[in-house]
């Protein structure tokens, strides 16, 4: 059996994120939910230093409860804040 969208449900909405469930048939046939994050103007940055070494971060992220390294990221949430596009040097 394929697998089957049956139909996509807000679960909550908060100031710069929602959250969606979507219901769908498993391959077995058993209804299913995807829980997944939808961010208002999300950004992501991939800083490459002149030396070819790229820079990463160390976050505390409290779903986790601990420190994550991750690469930088975040919202574009301030008024006149431009998306950067190709490479700036």
């Amino acid at each position: 059996m394929p697998l089957i969208i049956k139909n996509k449900k807000l679960l909550f909405q908060g100031k710069f994120t929602k959250l969606w469930g979507t219901i769908f048939l498993d391959k077995a046939g058993k209804e299913r939910t995807w829980e997944w994050l939808e961010k208002k103007n999300p950004v992501l940055i991939f800083p490459i230093t002149q030396d070819n070494k790229i820079i990463l971060i160390k976050n505390f992220r409290i779903p986790f409860e601990k420190y994550i390294i991750e690469i930088p990221a975040g919202l574009l949430d301030k008024e006149g804040e431009a998306e950067a596009k190709g490479l700036i040097k």
